[in-house]
């Protein structure tokens, strides 16, 4: 547990706008959010180049992308 100061601003209006939920769970479920994008943000910074230098022919257009899909359904049998 950590004490935290948050400016009376905040805090007023989180009581406002909170729906049956304690402060610290709105605070909780908050600093959760935040920290999820935060480890997005680093796996896409992680990711970023993988995909530099050849790409796969599939790749080249956004009219190649589409045919590629395109074909890979066609094996689909959509009555499962």
């Amino acid at each position: 547990m950590i004490h935290v100061r948050i400016p009376e601003d905040v805090v007023n209006e989180i009581d406002d706008l909170r729906t049956g939920e304690t402060r610290g769970a709105v605070i909780t479920a908050a600093l959760r959010e935040y920290l999820h994008r935060l480890r997005q943000v680093q796996a896409v910074r992680a990711a970023a180049g993988l995909l530099a230098g050849d790409h796969p022919p599939q790749w080249r257009s956004e009219a190649d992308a589409d045919a590629w899909v395109r074909s890979v359904r066609t094996g689909w049998d959509r009555s499962e």
